[in-house]
């Protein structure tokens, strides 16, 4: 979890992707095998989708989610369910 005060949910979205795109550019070597990574990143907003830490941690747990269902290695902002 990366928590960034003070900022607004596109900047923080926007880091998020820089972040996803950071980890799928590495390229490890290891013992003659090369691992590439990718991650799924969630993103969650205080107060829009969460009025405490727990009700912001699930949001945010749930946008991880998303993301992974919509493919994965991609940054979702969370989007309640219907």
């Amino acid at each position: 979890m990366v928590l960034m005060p003070d900022i607004d949910l596109e900047d923080a979205r926007n880091r998020a992707e820089e972040l996803r795109r950071s980890v799928e550019e590495l390229v490890i070597e290891h013992e003659g095998a090369t691992i590439l990574l990718t991650t799924s990143i969630g993103v969650a907003s205080y107060p829009q989708h969460g009025d405490d830490s727990e009700a912001l941690l699930i949001a945010v747990d749930d946008a991880l989610y998303q993301a992974k269902h919509l493919g994965r290695n991609c940054v979702q902002i969370y989007k309640p369910k219907d």
